[in-house]
């Protein structure tokens, strides 16, 4: 696609803004594919902490100043929107558009270091959290009914937990809302997993 633009249009296009024709959305079949006319305003304006509903967020990478989506063990470069967003080499997440160019990262976002830790402290936060039931609880919003159910009905602490985890790779997003949860409801759990990673470390 980026070859036969480059071929074809890239030298009347060279200095236009090129309108993206569609997103990547949850839908299935065509329906994934949402029409871009709704949504273009938002990102034209370079509203890059803009939330769209409908909208599917790709996991992807920074390396070397360039933008890859990642699906499964696919790798497939992308051109990042805002280049500026492009900064530091880490795991990010972003909307993926296509313009007649090709695919476009827009709403550039990189791994919050709040997923880092929930990643990082799985086992013992698994092990040692005691308020579970208003963690899920602060996350309801994210989870879907039936896979809520089935955590609920989990019959101790650490099996709601591992169930619960299993919920969490949907994305960074609900990474971050656990942990925010987590530090609501479980302030000394969170320090003592601190202190032993910086201890870790040294």
């Amino acid at each position: 696609m980026r070859e036969s633009y480059e071929r074809t249009y890239q030298k009347y296009l060279r200095f236009r803004y090129l309108v993206p024709l569609f997103f990547l959305g949850n839908g299935g079949g065509l329906q994934r594919l949402v029409h871009q006319t709704d949504f273009t305003s938002l990102f034209v304006e370079e509203h890059e902490t803009a939330e769209i509903q409908g909208f599917q967020r790709i996991q992807g990478e920074i390396r070397n100043h360039k933008v890859f989506a990642l699906r499964g063990p696919d790798q497939i470069e992308v051109s990042p929107h805002n280049p500026a967003s492009v900064y530091n080499t880490d795991l990010v997440s972003f909307y993926l558009g296509f313009t007649i160019r090709g695919p476009v990262a827009y709403n550039i976002r990189y791994v919050k270091k709040s997923a880092q830790f929930v990643d990082k402290h799985k086992k013992n936060i698994i092990e040692r959290v005691e308020k579970v039931d208003l963690i899920i609880n602060d996350l309801r919003p994210m989870i879907p009914t039936e896979q809520y159910s089935t955590i609920m009905a989990a019959s101790t602490n650490n099996a709601k937990m591992e169930k619960l985890y299993s919920i969490l790779s949907a994305g960074y997003e609900i990474k971050d809302t656990f942990y925010q949860s987590l530090l609501k409801n479980e302030q000394g759990l969170i320090q003592d997993l601190t202190k032993f990673g910086k201890k870790s470390s040294n």
